[in-house]
């Protein structure tokens, strides 16, 4: 690890680098793409033992007047190159220096490149270095709030931020799969932290996510993770997760039904139901809800939520009841709560809770007319 010093010389040597060389012959012997990246290689090096020995570093005001230099002399000039390795060592220069500058001025002054980058550029390298960049300026700001105190009364960091945020979120949707999952990890990472708060929005999403067998093994590793890290870490995100039900729910049982369509318009022909065990960008949206029932379980929690999600349940199949025309989709959603109802725990509510629930499944039941009320009593 360079020592603050050493950082200190070769980071000047490098923006020596650029400065006009008054030997012609020496000018024309070195390509002047090769000096830029040469010296962006060293700037970035330097850059990156600094972030390692930020803690350590004793005159940061003198530090920050360097790299504002560095900034202006070496790394922004090489961003408008059109080669790709010149181009991708600034990227990361800029990168370091945002994650170094915890006053969050370089972040506020840069924050929105990284945002056409991850939008805009043609690399998916710079677009994955881009969002990884996003997640760290959103995890090193020490305060959101000193950070948006700190504009000129415009409201520009808060924008910032809250674009940031959704940039995002906007990239956790893209097709490409590093692109995907470096969003995603990104995501789950600013909830784990706290620096985003748990909605149901963005849970909803995520648990989509999860169950989409398309999705790259890696993002749904990371999924697999987060949900019950958050759900035995947070109360807030199990009332979350509780208002994500039958959004998701919803969801998946809109895409099977998409893919039923689709199905039968291949086969020209009206296909039989889908296995329970296939996945669930192909079949019922049954596995969502029974994947958060588990979770819901294993929270340490014994407050009965599972109380109001069955309330929850049972309310949308009255609203469907009385519906006069009903679709395939909706059937499936009624049989994956019927399903679900069978999984409900009740610990440590109280009786009239349940009498109501009790009351409100057995008027369900008789209003569908199915066979299987045993199975979905509540105990």
């Amino acid at each position: 690890i360079l020592e603050e010093d050493v950082h200190r010389e070769i980071t000047q040597f490098a923006m020596s680098l650029v400065e006009d060389d008054e030997d012609e012959q020496e000018r024309s012997v070195e390509d002047p793409s090769r000096r830029s990246e040469r010296a962006l290689w060293i700037v970035s090096c330097g850059l990156q033992a600094a972030e390692v020995k930020k803690s350590s570093l004793k005159d940061k005001n003198q530090c920050a007047g360097l790299y504002n230099s560095v900034l202006e002399r070496v790394i922004l000039p090489a961003l408008g190159l059109p080669s790709f390795e010149i181009r991708e060592l600034a990227v990361r220069a800029v990168s370091a220096l945002c994650v170094l500058d915890s006053s969050g001025d370089t972040s506020r002054n840069l924050g929105s490149f990284f945002i056409q980058v991850c939008k805009h550029d043609s690399s998916r390298e710079l677009r994955v270095i881009a969002i990884h960049t996003i997640v760290d300026i959103l995890l090193s700001i020490t305060s959101f709030d000193r950070f948006n105190d700190a504009q000129d009364g415009d409201g520009n960091g808060e924008n910032l931020i809250q674009t940031l945020l959704e940039t995002l979120m906007e990239a956790s949707a893209y097709e490409e799969e590093e692109l995907r999952t470096a969003a995603v990890e990104g995501v789950s990472k600013l909830l784990l932290s706290g620096r985003l708060e748990v909605s149901s929005e963005i849970l909803s999403r995520l648990l989509l996510f999860l169950f989409e067998t398309e999705a790259p093994p890696r993002l749904r590793q990371c999924l697999s993770v987060l949900f019950p890290t958050l759900v035995k870490m947070s109360a807030d995100a199990r009332v979350a997760l509780e208002e994500a039900t039958m959004f998701a729910v919803c969801a998946c049982a809109k895409r099977t039904a998409k893919a039923r369509k689709k199905q039968r318009k291949l086969n020209n022909a009206t296909i039989t139901a889908l296995d329970e065990n296939e996945p669930v960008s192909t079949s019922s949206p049954t596995l969502v809800l029974l994947y958060i029932l588990e979770l819901l379980s294993s929270g340490s929690r014994k407050d009965g939520i599972h109380g109001q999600l069955a309330m929850s349940l049972l309310n949308w199949i009255l609203d469907y009841c009385a519906k006069e025309k009903c679709d395939e989709e909706s059937e499936d959603i009624v049989k994956a709560i019927v399903k679900g109802l069978a999984r409900i725990e009740f610990e440590g509510i109280e009786s009239e809770s349940v009498r109501k629930l009790q009351d409100a499944l057995d008027i369900v039941l008789d209003t569908l007319d199915l066979n299987n009320k045993r199975h979905s009593k509540i105990q």
